[in-house]
This record gives C-alpha cells, structure tokens and sequence, in this order.
C-alpha cells in the first residue's frame, strides 16, 4: 500500500480548482469483515485507556491520476475516520493493492506572528520536518 505523499507539488492557486463532490470508488467488501474486527479492537483499547475515539468523517480524493496528469478538479467522497484508521492497520498485515489506499485529506500548518513567534498547540501527535513541529489535522465535514 502507499505511503502518504504529495501529489501537485508545483500547483496553480488553490482557487483554480473546481470541487465536485461523487461517490466514492473504495469497494471494501473483499475486506469488511477485517475492518470492522481492526475498528472494534480500536475502540476496546481506546475504552480501557479511557481515550474517546472520533469516527467523523473525512473527505476522500477520488481522481489521483486525473490531477496528476494536470486535472484542475478535485473529486471528493467522504469516508469514515474508522475505514482509513482500519485500512492502514490492515496494510501492516496484509498486501493491498493501491485502490485500497484510503486516500483522505490531511492539512498541516504553521503559524508565525509578524514579530518572529510561532502559534502552536501542544499535541501528542506532531510531525517533525527539519526544526518546525507542524500541526496536523484533517480535512473534514462539518455536522
């Protein structure tokens, strides 16, 4: 299964996209009795360490090789924080194929004020890239 990646690393401004929402492609039926044991496990370990797990959803790129071959749209599906959580879990154990590759929308950012601080917010999970710690979310739909 694929890693995590940039897909447009020299793109035109953001606003030059066009945003269609569609159904997502994701066939999980080969696999659905795995995801919901793998999903099942999560929340019995996140109830006995008494963390609260968060099944939202997230948005989904559904045209990988349209954009890389210069698509100026961005096709979106929604799929479920505990199908992504479950499918990378799976892919340690099993040999996906890349269309089982979740696909999901993380944001990252960096916040520097005009007098040379930086605005962060102390998290558990944060990602290192040379001396900046960058703040990681996701890309989600409002409720």
């Amino acid at each position: 299964m694929n890693k995590s990646k940039i897909i447009i690393d020299d793109c035109s401004d953001i606003e030059d996209f066009e945003v269609v929402i569609s159904s997502s492609e994701l066939n999980l039926t080969p696999y659905e009795n795995n995801l919901n044991n793998i999903w099942d496990e999560v929340l019995e370990e996140s109830k006995n360490s008494g963390v609260e797990v968060w099944d939202g959803l997230y948005y989904r790129l559904e045209n990988i090789a349209e954009l890389k071959s210069g698509s100026m749209q961005l096709r979106l599906s929604t799929v479920r924080y505990s199908t992504v959580r479950s499918l990378m879990k799976l892919s340690r154990t099993h040999d996906l194929d890349d269309k089982y590759f979740p696909y999901h929308i993380n944001t990252g950012a960096l916040i520097s004020t005009k007098d040379d601080f930086l605005f962060l917010e102390k998290k558990p999970i944060v990602m290192m890239i040379s001396l900046l710690i960058l703040l990681v979310g996701d890309c989600r739909k409002m409720n």
